[in-house]
C-alpha cells in the first residue's frame, strides 16, 4: 500500500489524466484509482490502466503538444517529464506534512 494520502495520489492522477486524456477522476471509477494505489502502482501506471479499461484516445494537451506523426517523439519526453513531475509533486506534498515515512519508490 501506498504511503502517501489518497488524496495527494488521486491529484497526481487527476493531473495525468486531465493533461493525457482531457478527463479528470470523476469521469471514472475512483474506486478504480484507490485500487491501483492499495496495489502499489504509481500514478502513471494508474493512468495507462484506465486508459486501457476504457478505451481513452490520448490526446496530450501538456506541454509537448498533441501526437502526430511530426512529434510521436514526444510521447516519451512527456511521459518521462509527467512521471517526474507527478513524483515531485508528491514528494513535495509529504515533505509539507512532515512524514518521515519510507522514500517514495519511482
Amino acid at each position: 500500500m501506498s504511503e502517501i494520502p489518497f488524496i495527494d495520489y488521486l491529484n497526481a492522477v487527476d493531473d495525468l489524466l486531465e493533461s493525457r486524456y482531457g478527463i479528470t477522476s470523476g469521469d471514472v471509477d475512483t474506486a478504480s484509482i484507490a485500487g491501483c494505489q492499495d496495489d502499489g502502482w504509481s500514478p502513471v501506471d494508474c493512468v495507462e490502466w484506465l486508459a486501457n479499461k476504457y478505451e481513452l484516445d490520448r490526446i496530450d494537451i501538456g506541454p509537448y503538444g498533441g501526437m502526430n506523426e511530426e512529434n510521436t517523439d514526444n510521447r516519451t519526453r512527456y511521459d518521462a517529464a509527467a512521471e517526474g513531475a507527478v513524483c515531485a509533486c508528491v514528494e513535495t506534498a509529504i515533505e509539507s506534512r512532515g512524514n518521515t515515512g519510507p522514500a517514495i519508490q519511482r
